[in-house]
C-alpha cells in the first residue's frame, strides 16, 4: 500500500514537472517574440529616423541648387577683364550640373546601399533568431528525452522492489503458517 502511495506522488509531482517545464518553455518562447519584435521596433525607429534626416538633407540641397541656380542665372561681372562670351558661360553651368548630377546620383546610391544593408541586417537577424529556435527545440527533445528513459528506467525498478516485497511477504506468510 506504501508503494503504491509513494507511485501516485511520483506521478503526481512528475506531471507538476511537466507543467512547470512546459509552462517555462512557452514563457520563453513569448519572452523571445517579445524581444524580437522590441528590436524590430527599434529599428525600424532608426530608420524613421534617418529617413528624415535624409529627406531634410534632400530639401537642403534642392533649396542650395534653386538658389545657385537663381544666382547663376544673375549675370555678373566678377573682374575687369574681357567679357565672357556664351560659350565660356555655357561650360560653367554645363561644370555646375555635372556636379549637381553627381550630387543627385550619390545620394541615391546612399539611400540604395542603406536599404540593401537594412534589409541584409534584417535577413541574418531573422534566421539568427530562426537557429536560436531550432537549437532552444533539439535541447528540450533531448531533454525530455533523457526524462522519459529515466521514467521508465523508475518505473522498472519499482516494479521489481514491489515484486521483491511480495515474494518476501509470500516466503514470510509460508514461513508463519509452517510454525503454527
Amino acid at each position: 500500500m506504501a508503494a503504491l502511495q509513494r507511485y501516485e506522488k511520483d506521478l503526481m509531482r512528475l506531471k507538476q514537472q511537466r507543467e512547470s517545464e512546459k509552462n517555462q518553455f512557452y514563457h520563453n518562447i513569448n519572452l523571445g517574440t517579445a524581444q524580437a519584435k522590441e528590436a524590430r521596433d527599434t529599428t525600424n525607429t532608426n530608420l524613421k529616423l534617418n529617413q528624415t534626416f535624409i529627406n531634410q538633407q534632400k530639401e537642403w540641397n534642392r533649396q542650395q541648387r534653386a538658389d545657385d541656380k537663381f544666382n547663376r542665372q544673375q549675370y555678373y561681372k566678377p573682374h575687369y577683364g574681357p567679357e565672357e562670351d556664351e560659350e565660356v558661360i555655357h561650360k560653367m553651368n554645363m561644370e555646375n550640373a555635372r556636379k549637381t548630377s553627381w550630387n543627385y546620383n550619390s545620394l541615391v546610391n546612399q539611400l540604395n546601399d542603406q536599404a540593401s544593408d537594412n534589409k541584409n541586417r534584417q535577413d541574418n537577424e531573422d534566421h539568427q533568431d530562426l537557429s536560436n529556435l531550432r537549437n532552444t527545440l533539439m535541447i528540450q527533445k533531448a531533454e525530455n528525452d533523457t526524462l522519459r528513459y529515466k521514467e521508465a528506467t523508475s518505473k522498472a525498478n519499482m516494479r521489481q522492489a514491489w515484486l521483491e516485497q511480495m515474494a518476501y511477504k509470500k516466503v514470510h506468510k509460508q514461513t508463519d503458517n509452517f510454525f503454527q
